[in-house]
Formats: structure tokens, sequence, C-alpha cells
């Protein structure tokens, strides 16, 4: 199980995370600079999504090097 979050939920989810706790750290700072609402709610998703792919390809292919036997040893 911990196999299947770290390797697959948390590389997809990370990017998600750290962008809306960004949103929220600055949230204050974006008020006082008179940011319209709307722009504040706009949320990149389409970078959000291909970022966390990203970092899951990399999570897998590091796995797929690290861990294992060599090929043809049973």
């Amino acid at each position: 199980m911990t196999r299947i979050l770290l390797h697959y939920v948390l590389p997809i989810a990370l990017p998600t995370i750290v962008y809306f706790g960004w949103l929220w750290l600055t949230r204050n700072k974006r008020a006082a600079a008179g940011e319209p609402e709307e722009a504040q709610r706009r949320t990149p998703w389409f970078w959000l999504i291909v970022t966390g792919f990203v970092l899951m390809a990399g999570g897998l292919i590091y796995l797929g090097l690290t861990d294992g036997t060599r090929p043809g040893a049973a």
C-alpha cells in the first residue's frame, strides 16, 4: 500500500498540494495588492496534471532502475 502511495498517488497529487499551499500562504498579499478575485481563482490545472505525471514517470523510472533483480535471474 505504501508503494502505491509513494509511486502513484503522491507524485500526481504533490503539485496540486504545493500550488494550493502557495495560494493559501499568499492570499493576504494578493488581496492587499488589489488583485481581482477572478484572477485568484484561475488554477492552471493542465500544468498541475502534467507536472504530476512527469513526477510519477520519474518515480517509476527510478524504481525500475534501482529495484529488483537482474534480468534472467530466477
